[in-house]
């Protein structure tokens, strides 16, 4: 396995690359922590921070079977791919910007923020094999589409849930799609499984 443990930031060059061909990768600091390396692993990729979270570089885009991201009082930022041969985790005490694609292969697809906003950038796709499942302490707002292939799309929001603020985004999902918003709900296209008893649900 690959373990790095920072008391203060934990930095990796785009030059570099991180990668466990039998085992896990386990990044971890304790204030900042920012990603410029590839990271793979042929088992699970974990990858923490104390405050912020940036990652740079693709992470589990050749090999990794679940992947958990997360920034414990700050926000984790993305500018490039996340994907999971299973499940892709972000877990962020404040805002989580995605600016690549993340990616499931074989489960769910989990986007929680304690107190901050979810958001996609045009062209960062959200897709899962299973579910996507979305909880957000502020805001929802998505620039590019969401899948989940198989199950459901099921997005939480003490704020706003928007898919039309910029670019439109697509809800796309194999069965059910819910959307919960604690205040305004604008959406673009949703479009849940074909079955009979497949449906799609919005509270604000």
């Amino acid at each position: 396995s690959v373990t790095v443990t920072a008391d203060t930031d934990l930095t990796t060059l785009a030059a570099a690359t991180v990668t466990a061909d039998v085992t896990n990768v386990t990044l971890t600091a304790g204030e900042d922590t920012t990603i410029g390396a590839v990271v793979n692993a042929t088992a699970d990729i974990a990858i923490g921070a104390g405050q912020d979270l940036v990652i740079n570089a693709a992470v589990g885009d050749t090999a990794g079977v679940n992947v958990t991201l997360t920034a414990d009082t700050g926000s984790i930022t993305t500018t490039a791919r996340v994907e999971a041969d299973t499940e892709v985790t972000f877990l962020a005490g404040q805002n989580i910007a995605l600016g690549g694609t993340v990616e499931a292969e074989g489960d769910d697809v989990n986007l929680t923020t304690l107190t901050g906003t979810i958001s996609s950038a045009a062209g960062s796709t959200i897709i899962a094999a299973s579910d996507v499942l979305v909880s957000a302490g502020q805001d929802v707002d998505f620039n590019a589409n969401v899948t989940a292939t198989a199950n459901n799309i099921v997005i939480t929001a003490d704020g706003d849930v928007d898919t039309l603020n910029g670019t439109a985004a697509t809800l796309a999902a194999g069965d059910d799609i819910t959307v919960d918003a604690g205040q305004d709900a604008t959406l673009s296209t949703v479009t849940p499984g074909g079955a009979a008893d497949d449906n799609a649900t919005l509270t604000a």
